[in-house]
């Protein structure tokens, strides 16, 4: 008899929670009429949510507002992983339900999931706006609750899921709040909002927020660690609009110039040598940026082609030309000449070519090695963060590039002579004699390409080795010239003192 009222039981509590996700609720009346402490009994079964975190969840606002109604007492329930329905539903964007649960709970605002979240965070994170500004009205104070873990804001969590839509609601909220857009969070002394959004590239996060006064004015004071974000990241088209959205707000100007300090000029030949000086100071500035440009170019080039070479490379050695024998092979005759024999087998899984043509396939193997390895290290020096910034080490990569190149042009020779057909006369003159002709057009071309690098290299060593000749030549001329300077009369000039 106790078996049989089990089963009825749990047969009642699996009813109640497919009504829940059906959202019947005329299944839900029939079975409150059945037994009213249904809703009661939930916290002594085995499931971890109860019916109303799953119509919270699926948005089913009827049998959610049932619920209430019998039993609002489930809107403080936690599941497993301490969520309150109100949190599953912000999630969720689910806004009437939202409505619902805060009638009925309002203090569900604060409580936390496992993770140290609150129903606002979760609606900022997923965009859910509407819901946004319900939590917001309903429980003001719920803005300024961190995460547990990390300590971060809701401004930051709008910031890291890009939501920028529920961050202007949010500031529209608290005003200007200065301990609120500018607070920290994260590890190593935390992180502002605005670095937040520098560190991930977000333009139009970081034009809104210059936009906000509070948060432009703490940036001039601390510009320091956006400077550092960017003169450490790569070169790229978002890092230069970002550099030149906060030139526009004048925090990279502030940042420049901080410690620069201009003497007076004290005549007029002293300004026009100042002027002077600001100009060729000027061009010098727009040549290094040129330059620097050029070399972030052509390591962004290097890095594709590398990459692109050891792809190819690698697919080359695990698929040579001709194949893979499929099965063991011992008797494999060619025009007379064995290939495979019991003394030496065929082996399944083995390159066909290796025995058909074992001189070319050795070459292919060489060539084709050196060319993965060449690529290899480029990527390696490329990407281990020295700094190869300098116009000779990119100069040194193109070389080697150029090597790489070679040695996988000579693979393709080799490969191309392993899969050529045996014994066809018709064509096979043109193919070879195109072949030496397309080897011996690329040897000149590398020639001159590695020449004009090389003539580039030293043209630059030349002027560093002038420069450094004049200076110290002029240096010696200024020093001799106050050598020989006649040594004033200190007693005439006492005299008219």
């Amino acid at each position: 008899m106790e078996i049989r009222e089990d089963h009825h039981e749990d047969d009642t509590t699996k009813a109640l929670y497919e009504a829940a996700v059906a959202d019947s609720v005329s299944s839900f009346k029939t079975l409150i009429q059945k037994d009213p402490l249904i809703l009661d009994e939930v916290s002594l079964t085995h499931f971890s949510e109860t019916p109303l975190h799953i119509s919270a969840l699926l948005g089913n606002i009827d049998f959610t507002k049932a619920i209430l109604t019998h039993n609002w007492r489930l809107a403080t329930v936690r599941d497993s992983l301490r969520r309150l329905p109100l949190l599953l539903a912000a999630a969720e964007g689910q806004k009437e339900i939202v409505q619902a649960l805060l009638k009925a709970y309002p203090a569900a605002c604060l409580f936390p999931d496992q993770y140290g979240r609150i129903p606002l965070h979760y609606a900022a994170m997923r965009g859910h706006a509407e819901v946004l500004v319900e939590l917001m009205h309903t429980m003001p104070k719920s803005v300024m609750l961190r995460v547990l873990d990390r300590g971060d804001t809701v401004f930051h969590l709008c910031v890291a899921y890009n939501q920028l839509e529920c961050l202007k609601l949010l500031v529209e909220e608290v005003g200007d709040n200065r301990d609120l857009l500018n607070a920290r969070a994260g590890c190593d002394g935390g992180m502002t909002i605005l670095e937040l959004a520098v560190m991930l590239r977000q333009i139009e996060t970081i034009k809104y927020l210059l936009s906000l006064p509070a948060v432009q004015a703490e940036a001039n004071v601390v510009h320091g660690k956006v400077l550092n974000m960017l003169e450490n990241s790569p070169r790229e088209s978002v890092s230069l609009e970002i550099q030149r959205v906060l030139m526009d707000a004048g925090i990279m100007r502030n940042g420049k110039n901080e410690n620069e300090k201009q003497l007076p000029l004290p005549n007029n030949k002293s300004k026009k040598d100042g002027k002077k000086g600001r100009k060729g100071s000027k061009k010098v500035n727009e040549k290094r940026s040129e330059s620097g440009n050029w070399v972030e170019e052509k390591r962004g080039m290097l890095m594709v082609v590398a990459t692109m070479i050891s792809t190819m490379t690698f697919q080359a050695a695990i698929n040579p030309p001709g194949g893979f024998w499929q099965e063991m092979n011992t008797n494999t005759v060619f025009d007379g000449v064995p290939y495979c024999s019991m003394r030496d087998p065929c082996l399944p899984g083995t390159a066909v070519s290796r025995y058909m043509h074992p001189e070319y396939f050795n070459c292919f193997q060489i060539f084709n090695t050196i060319s993965f390895l060449c690529s290899l290290c480029i990527t390696l020096l490329l990407i281990s963060g020295f700094r190869l910034h300098k116009r000779v080490l990119v100069w040194l990569l193109s070389i080697v590039m150029c090597l790489t190149l070679t040695f996988l042009a000579l693979a393709f020779r080799a490969g191309s002579y392993m899969i050529r057909p045996e014994g066809i006369q018709y064509g096979y003159r043109d193919r070879i004699r195109f072949l030496a002709y397309g080897s011996w057009f690329w040897v000149p071309l590398l020639l001159l390409v590695a020449l004009y690098h090389t003539i580039r290299l030293l043209v630059w060593l030349v002027r560093k080795l002038w420069r450094l000749i004049y200076h110290k030549i002029k240096k010696t001329s200024s020093n001799d010239g106050n050598q020989h300077q006649p040594p004033s009369n200190s007693h005439e000039n006492n005299s008219y003192v």
